[in-house]
């Protein structure tokens, strides 16, 4: 994800306190996934967090239920 560009984090207060680091979404998986509903989209969806249990298998097994909470998720805009 570049510096700037749209995409999706889980809130500080999960990530950091449970893996110590930012868990980021690029806006791009949320196109791939919702078409063009992502533009309407603020946060990931269940539809969202089943595609990533699917095709990324080994990574989301790793995360805890709590990051595939629509509420851990905020949303970065563009700067601009």
């Amino acid at each position: 994800i570049a510096e700037g560009e749209l995409h999706y984090k889980v809130v500080d207060r999960v990530a950091q306190d449970v893996y110590g680091e930012e868990i980021v979404l690029s806006h791009e998986v949320m196109e791939a996934v919702n078409g063009d509903s992502a533009e309407i989209l603020r946060l990931p969806n269940q539809k969202t967090f089943k595609y990533l249990r699917k095709h990324y298998t080994q990574q989301s097994g790793k995360l805890s239920d709590a990051v595939f909470r629509r509420t851990s998720w905020e949303i970065i805009l563009p700067e601009v």
